[in-house]
């Protein structure tokens, strides 16, 4: 069967995905392969990835500017390598102006989706009509898919040529027949083996982290080794009912867009394991073509499935540290089955323990003896703990030097290694994971808990307050002598409950509501004195405090002021963090940022020409943003100084504040940014 493949990517710089996200899960829906990038992805990428997953159509969403650029740069991308029948479509909300859409469309651009074509079509009617371009592209025989593979073909086929690869690929997935393809291409593929190539199966649970683990590993082989090519081979669920997939794991990889390997994603479609039907075939295309390393990743797998192991050389089951009971792990074909295990995410608390009883499970199922002297975690196993989120984790170090080593020796040819930078990489045995602590891995919700604890107690002494204040009231109202010794004895053991800050709290708010009721007020800020007029006085002649405390009379009232609002200047500081704001400026920021540095430096001086007080505000452009340097790249070109500045350099920030004394006391600057905000700071 023909499914349709599709690529959906937010453009380079451009963080809003939320679209992109909306449209690939409809995609999906209405029975589409989506091959998901996710955001911030460059012409070059998104091209390269539609080539090897032979992709019908890219769709790409971009708000960020520079779309006339971007899009030109695909279609002219397409066109050098010869490529027609790949649609881009793409979508910016009202960004993209009409005029705009026009002139993109006429240079070859299939369509743009407008604001307003969502309000006259609806977000399913432009999926559908997505859909029906794409069909309508297949119908007229313009996808330019093979209809035969013969014998040249295949001889033709290189580590290098992934359009003629893809082609094959898809070839065979459209052309299955009762699970597999003719005999006569099998013996064709088999003819042309190059004999080179390891196939390393990689399964594991969902969510154990398997892709980051081949994204690092792919890391090392490609920098320890020189001429060395991989291909990868990604297996995800199709979905029962629509047959659409979600084929994302190119999510997860960081190291893939290298011209030594090649990618495929991969849907179950009609198979009814975790197995692609076509694997086998698919496999043979790579051997063809001459990889070292084959890798094939599948989709998340239960106890009992270990069919990967009948694809592969080699396999590596990855798992975390969550697989319940030790009884759990007899249960596990893979644990058996697999040449290597690992404990992936090994930074949770629990993967010691999980280590051992892994090791256990190996030692116990390979019949090894192991003497009372001896550590597990010594021990030469296959049995690794790793961290694929650490840098130069030693786990992934140790288990990259055991495969480097298992494809040297399958090879049939001389594989260059650095062994300068190998000798680099920590493999001794260490379990300080990241700049968290195990036990503090669950900060945010340990902040949460406090809050929700101090809420709770903050009702519990204004509870008990009220009490005491009703009890307090009621003892001026009784006359019998006996009854207001029994109410004495209950307000003072509630008293007792209250603690030594709600008492002060009750024993002060006289004092303090005289305080802020006279016309001046003098208070301290870091030892300095400050003193304050507590009244504005209107056109009219009225008096209008500054701070004006609520008027409650009951203690459970007040008590709940302090604890949940309180004043400014006092905790929680849910009315600011200073007593009192400036009298001498007005709380604002100008906020700029557009073109070059000089540019917005002319803004920031047109905006504050009349105020004694500089508060400036910058806004960075997507390049910036991003962390990254403006390029002659049309894709980067078109970004530079769109929504904000371009600042790459200490010179660029020298031009954007000249004229402004950065150390005079009225003169402050904020910057909207993230990751690279301590880069901007020093600067």
């Amino acid at each position: 069967m023909n499914r349709i493949r599709v690529v959906t990517a937010a453009a380079l710089f451009d963080g809003h995905d939320v679209s992109i996200n909306i449209f690939r899960k409809l995609l999906q829906k209405k029975g589409v392969e989506v091959i998901h990038l996710g955001h911030n992805h460059a012409v070059k990428e998104i091209v390269t990835v539609a080539v090897q997953e032979d992709a019908d159509a890219i769709l790409i969403s971009s708000y960020q500017g520079g779309h006339n650029e971007f899009f030109r740069y695909a279609v002219d991308s397409f066109k050098e390598l010869a490529i027609s029948n790949i649609l881009i479509f793409g979508g910016g909300g009202g960004v993209i102006l009409p005029a705009e859409i026009m002139v993109l469309e006429a240079y070859g651009v299939e369509k743009i989706y407008h604001a307003s074509d969502g309000q006259k079509m609806g977000i399913n009617g432009i999926v559908d009509d997505i859909i029906a371009r794409i069909n309508r592209k297949k119908e007229n025989g313009t996808d330019h898919g093979l209809q035969d593979i013969d014998a040249a073909q295949v001889a033709s086929l290189n580590v290098s040529a992934h359009l003629n690869i893809a082609k094959q690929i898809t070839f065979i997935e459209n052309n299955l027949e009762a699970g597999d393809v003719s005999a006569a291409y099998k013996k064709l593929y088999a003819a042309h083996d190059q004999k080179k190539s390891l196939v390393l199966g990689v399964t594991g649970t969902g969510g154990s982290g398997k892709s980051s683990l081949i994204d690092e590993l792919i890391n090392r082989f490609l920098k320890i080794t020189g001429a060395f090519h991989i291909g990868v081979l990604t297996i995800d669920p199709t979905r029962k009912v629509s047959g659409g997939a979600l084929l994302g794991d190119r999510i997860r990889f960081n190291n893939i867009n290298d011209p030594r390997v090649y990618y495929r994603s991969f849907a179950t479609r009609e198979s009814k394991s975790e197995i692609t039907l076509a694997l086998t075939d698919v496999i043979a295309v790579l051997k063809a073509s001459g990889f070292d390393l084959i890798i094939v990743e599948t989709s998340g797998i239960g106890q009992g499935d270990s069919r990967v192991v009948d694809f592969c050389d080699c396999s590596v089951y990855v798992m975390t540290s969550e697989f319940g009971a030790p009884s759990q792990l007899d249960k596990i074909d893979m644990l058996e089955a697999a040449e290597y295990i690992v404990i992936n995410k090994f930074e949770k608390a629990g993967s010691e323990d999980a280590f051992r009883e892994v090791a256990r499970n190996y030692l116990h199922n390979h019949d090894i003896k192991l003497s009372p002297a001896q550590s597990l975690f010594e021990l030469n196993i296959p049995v690794f703990g790793t961290s694929s989120n650490q840098f130069n984790n030693h786990g992934l170090n140790k288990l990259f030097r055991d495969l480097l080593q298992l494809v040297i020796k399958k090879s049939n040819h001389k594989i260059a290694v650095r062994e300068n930078l190998l000798g680099l990489m920590p493999m001794e045995s260490k379990f300080d994971f990241g700049t968290i602590a195990k036990n503090r891995t669950h900060y945010l919700a340990d902040i949460a808990a406090a809050i929700k604890k101090y809420h709770l107690q903050a009702r519990e002494q204004a509870h008990i307050a009220g009490l005491c204040d009703s009890i307090k009231q009621s003892l001026e109202l009784l006359e019998d002598e006996e009854t207001k010794l029994a109410m004495q004895r209950k307000y003072e053991e509630l008293y007792a409950q209250l603690s030594l800050e709600s008492r002060q709290i009750m024993d002060r708010w006289e004092q303090l509501k005289a305080s802020y009721s006279q016309d001046v007020l003098t208070y301290q800020i870091k030892k300095k004195e400050m003193t304050i007029d507590l009244y504005s006085r209107t056109i009219s002649g009225l008096k209008i405090p500054k701070v004006a405390l609520p008027g409650y009379g009951h203690w459970h009232d007040r008590l709940l002021f302090f604890f949940k609002e309180n004043l400014p200047g006092y905790f929680p500081f849910t009315a600011g963090v200073f007593p009192f704001r400036r009298i001498s400026e007005d709380p604002k920021r100008q906020f700029a940022g557009e073109g070059s540095a000089r540019r917005t430096n002319s803004r920031f001086h047109y905006l504050t020409a009349s105020e004694p007080a500089k508060r400036l505000s910058v806004a960075f452009d997507g390049i910036t943003l991003y962390g990254e340097d403006p390029a002659s790249e049309p894709d980067i070109y078109g970004k530079i100084g769109e929504s904000g500045v371009s600042i790459c350099t200490i010179e660029n920030m020298s031009e954007l504040f000249a004229g402004f004394d950065l150390i005079d006391p009225l003169t402050s600057v904020s910057m909207t940014i993230n990751a690279p905000a301590p880069i901007m700071v020093a600067m």
